[in-house]
């Protein structure tokens, strides 16, 4: 049978009539709804031990020559996968380390859950590292004197050049907020990524799945 879209059909084996009708859009407008609900830019201010270790980091990578140097010769490839790897580490190092992941074997609601802490993580540590970065640029005014710039990368330092070195500034930064999330408590975590209601439901899915689920 042909359905028009978003709807599919499925059916078992000939001996049996088993028929589904599934919105197959369905939980992915359900998925995008939770993320938005939890209001993923709030990590940044629920995780405040991870944020000032970032921007500790931050500004001691603008003081050191050395850095600079290393940012102007790495190139835009390598600089981008060290800024996907700095966010990829936060997100999955807050996973573990605050047991938000449910094992999926347990049931479809478990395996949406951890699609919405994912989504929701990453987008929130996106907004981190963009405010991490905004701070950041704004201090290399401050501190990154163009004379002694000038006289560390052997020519005259134009825009590019700080928005490179606080391109890797802000990528090491939020490699040490990923370590500072250690601090926060997990129920503080929790707190900062996911909605009251949300907090609620997965709870009622630990008990309903039983003690497997329990962190």
């Amino acid at each position: 049978m042909q359905l028009p879209e978003p709807f599919a059909c499925l059916q078992q084996a000939a001996d049996r009539i088993d028929l589904r009708i599934l919105a197959t859009r369905g939980r992915w407008r359900l998925l995008v709804g939770m993320v938005r609900a939890n209001r993923p830019w709030r990590l940044v201010s629920g995780l405040t031990s991870a944020l000032a270790a970032a921007l500790a980091i931050g500004a001691y990578v603008l003081v050191n020559s050395s850095v600079w140097e290393l940012a102007l010769h790495l190139g835009g490839l390598k600089l981008t996968a060290a800024a996907a790897f700095a966010v990829s580490l936060m997100v999955v190092w807050l996973i573990l380390d605050h047991h938000l992941w449910t094992p999926p074997a347990q049931s479809a609601r478990a395996r949406l859950y951890n699609l919405s802490t994912v989504f929701t993580l990453l987008i929130g540590v996106l907004v981190m590292y963009a405010g991490v970065f905004a701070v950041v640029l704004g201090a290399s005014t401050f501190t990154m004197d163009p004379g002694y710039f000038h006289a560390q990368i052997g020519h005259p330092p134009h825009v590019g050049d700080y928005l490179t070195v606080t391109w890797l500034a802000s990528s090491m930064a939020v490699v040490a907020g990923a370590l500072g999330t250690g601090f926060e408590s997990e129920d503080a975590v929790r707190q900062a990524a996911y909605s009251y209601r949300e907090r609620e439901r997965r709870a009622a899915l630990r008990k309903s799945d039983g003690p497997s689920l329990e962190s």
